[in-house]
């Protein structure tokens, strides 16, 4: 059970029937908040970039693992959802997400199954997972054909850069891949191509994207020209949260006579933050006529609020957060609002309020000496980097703009 929780005499919580709010501190703090204002900007903003760059989008659900949140993202207009492993793939599953790309091989005996397992039970449930290796190729085809798949398990080859992460890397080994996949049918098919260009780093990273990308669009191209797809609309896909402008303008304008998709799988878009994905969609919006051209922009939609514990030192207050609670790899949270509990004073704070370091259970902030804070005094802060905070709470509020908590947030992260 989370902190978040536990709140007035109630042992947890999903839905309300009364009015609970984080100020007037009817739950325990630290507490993590998703702003419902927010997410719902930022999910229209998709939504429009994607029409009017003619792709579609699977977003990455790791990011969150919440399937109330996958619901906003499905109900404007997301083809699927991406995960990233079994479990997951079966949280979604389970929660009635029927078509889900699987962005990593599906490797072991009992991950396998339990999928196989899965597609058997609903005949409309849609599957694609990642292959790059001839024996796992084969493992998935025996797999299907011991437990009688009766259709075939959707596979689309990997293509990484040399020096990047999971993927084949020349256009010779997917070429060879594609026969092995060939071989297995009918238990197994070649559904389309993926990448990742997220790994790319360094130096001129947009020219080394654009050129990763041409290859794996001409790569696509020598698939077709032999004959190695088995599906009548083919899907290309990358796209995470940093480049998906460029694979929405490269790919889509690969010359295949198949018709095709071009999906996109961002994953911190739906909530955004305040540090390094604010400055990478910045730097998006700066470079691509089609992001500049929408009206609104991305928000930052997460908050934690904590507890000032003590105030050690003139200028330093210790946080009831930490590291337990918050992202902390990217850049360290910013203390955005204060509020005083026996003023009810909602104020927003400057630049010289920072937290200075984090310790498992400790935030340190920093703020002006001059500034009457006292113990008890509520600060609200926002992240860098959503991926790591959304997994350290099993519940979320959902909030509106006056902190009224509209719904509790579960997330499945296992």
């Amino acid at each position: 059970m989370t902190a978040n929780s536990l709140t007035k005499n109630s042992p947890a919580i999903s839905n309300f029937d009364c009015d609970y709010n984080l100020l007037k501190e009817d739950f325990m703090l630290p507490s993590m908040a998703v702003k419902e204002k927010a997410v719902l900007n930022n999910s229209k903003w998709m939504k429009e970039y994607a029409e009017k760059a003619g792709v579609l989008v699977a977003p990455h659900g790791k990011t969150t693992m919440c399937p109330d949140l996958f619901e906003i993202q499905l109900s404007d207009g997301a083809w699927g959802m991406t995960l990233a492993n079994a479990y997951q793939v079966k949280v979604a599953f389970r929660h009635g997400i029927n078509r889900i790309l699987m962005a990593n091989q599906l490797v072991g005996k009992q991950n396998i199954k339990s999928i196989i397992e899965e597609l058997k039970t609903d005949d409309d449930a849609e599957f694609y997972c990642l292959v790059d290796d001839a024996g796992n190729i084969k493992e998935l085809a025996n797999a299907c054909r011991e437990e009688d798949l009766q259709k075939p398990l959707n596979l689309l080859i990997e293509i990484a850069p040399v020096g990047g992460r999971a993927g084949v890397r020349t256009s010779c080994e997917v070429l060879e891949l594609a026969k092995v996949i060939r071989s297995q049918n009918p238990w197994v098919r070649l559904a389309g191509i993926e990448c990742y260009e997220g790994v790319i780093h360094g130096g001129d990273e947009v020219g080394r994207v654009k050129e990763f990308l041409n290859f794996v669009s001409q790569t696509t191209v020598e698939v077709e020209e032999q004959g190695l797809f088995d599906a009548d609309n083919l899907i290309l896909t990358g796209g995470g949260t940093v480049f998906f402008d460029l694979v929405s303008d490269i790919l889509t304008k690969t010359p295949l006579k198949t018709p095709f998709n071009v999906l996109i799988r961002p994953g911190c878009y739906l909530s955004h933050d305040s540090g390094i994905y604010d400055q990478f969609q910045k730097n998006l919006v700066a470079r691509d006529e089609i992001a500049a051209s929408i009206d609104s922009s991305l928000e930052s939609a997460i908050e934690v609020l904590t507890y000032v514990q003590s105030i050690p030192e003139p200028g330093l207050a210790i946080l009831t957060m930490g590291k337990r609670d918050v992202s902390f790899d990217s850049g360290l949270p910013t203390p955005v609002k204060r509020f005083n509990p026996k003023t009810q004073e909602l104020s927003k704070l400057g630049d010289d309020w920072f937290l200075s370091d984090l310790n498992d259970q400790h935030a340190f902030m920093k703020f002006p000496k001059e500034v009457c804070l006292s113990v008890g005094d509520i600060i609200i802060s926002q992240v860098s980097h959503p991926c790591l905070t959304f997994d350290k709470w099993q519940e979320i509020a959902l909030i509106d703009e006056e902190y009224n908590v509209l719904k509790m947030l579960k997330t499945h992260f296992g």
